[in-house]
This record gives C-alpha cells, structure tokens and sequence, in this order.
C-alpha cells in the first residue's frame, strides 16, 4: 500500500509554493483520510505563515477547527486548541479596528 507524501508537500512549502503544498495536502487528505489531521495542521501553519503572501488566518481557523471536530484523539489537538485561540484573539481584534 502507498503512503502520503508528505515530503513533497513540505518541499513545495520550503520552496515557498504555498499553493502546491496546500493542493497536496488536499490529495493526501482525500487519499489518507487516517492521517487527515496532520494534513489539515500542516494546511492551518501554511495559512498562518507570515512568508504566505496570501495567508488567511480564517482558512487557518477553519482547519484547525475541522482537525478537532474530526479528529478528537487527533496527537495535533492541544497545539490546534491553542492555535485556535490565538487566532479567535487575533481575528476578533482584527474585526474591532
């Protein structure tokens, strides 16, 4: 059986192809479901990453939030817990200016 490739989705992100790095985390998310969590952290530090000229800290919410509904035993979820509430903090402040 294959595995996910996680390495080249990293290698895209090294290179700073967000994009390509995010398109292979949806493959390996679709083909692995069993290691989505990690997919979807990797996906919400992408999205988060100041380098990311198009980071979007709702997108980034929006996947750690899916990793603990989907993946409630998930190894990612104390650090997606605590990423989620930075980035609540963030964005409601970002709202208020």
């Amino acid at each position: 059986m294959a595995s996910p490739d996680f390495k080249k989705a990293n290698d895209y992100m090294k290179e700073g192809n967000y994009n390509a790095s995010l398109g292979e985390y949806e493959k390996i998310m679709a083909q692995y479901p069993r290691v989505g969590d990690r997919a979807l952290f990797e996906m919400g530090i992408i999205y988060l990453s100041a380098r990311n000229r198009h980071k979007d800290y709702q997108k980034s919410l929006e996947c750690f939030l899916k990793l603990m509904k989907n993946y409630p035993n998930s190894a990612y979820r104390q650090n997606s817990d605590a990423i989620i509430s930075l980035l609540t903090e963030i964005t409601s402040k970002d709202k208020r200016m």
